[in-house]
């Protein structure tokens, strides 16, 4: 009988250590594997890299914006400005109307809801396009402000 006890708990400690080793040395091998992302991966330089960007929510007036990127760049420190590439933004009107804006890079200050849409800009407001070279598109208030373009 004192034979079998002592085999039991020979067996329960040998199982729980075993658990135990088994757990540490996933965590181990986690921890020093070399597909995990360090942070100079992330932070290359001074910059944070996002894929897949998507930032979207209301006005301060209750009108619902969406801004999608393929790409976006941001200062380590500056959690304010992000540098946007193939942005593509959708902003409801005050009037009800939909406002759709793509183009190749842009910038967003998300603060001040300024967005600055650069290269090949397109603007589709219900069928009435307009291409530019550069537009500000003004989040809060909905303003579209370009020197250059034209619009069909």
């Amino acid at each position: 009988m004192a034979t079998r006890k002592r085999s039991a708990r020979f067996l329960r400690i040998l199982t729980i250590s075993g658990l135990s080793l088994c757990i540490v040395g996933v965590t181990v091998s986690f921890w020093y594997s070399p597909m995990r992302p360090s942070l100079n991966d992330l932070a290359a330089g001074s910059r944070i890299f996002l894929t897949n960007l998507k930032l979207s929510g209301f006005t301060p007036d209750g009108r619902q914006y969406e801004l999608t990127s393929a790409r976006a760049t941001q200062a380590v420190g500056s959690g304010n400005t992000l540098d946007l590439e193939q942005p593509r933004a959708f902003l409801q009107l005050p009037d009800g109307r939909r406002l759709t804006a793509s183009a190749a890079s842009g910038v967003i200050i998300r603060d001040a809801g300024m967005l600055t849409l650069r290269r090949e800009v397109v603007l589709d407001t219900d069928g009435t396009i307009g291409r530019f070279a550069e537009a500000v598109i003004d989040m809060n208030t909905s303003t579209v402000v370009s020197k250059t373009g034209e619009a069909k």
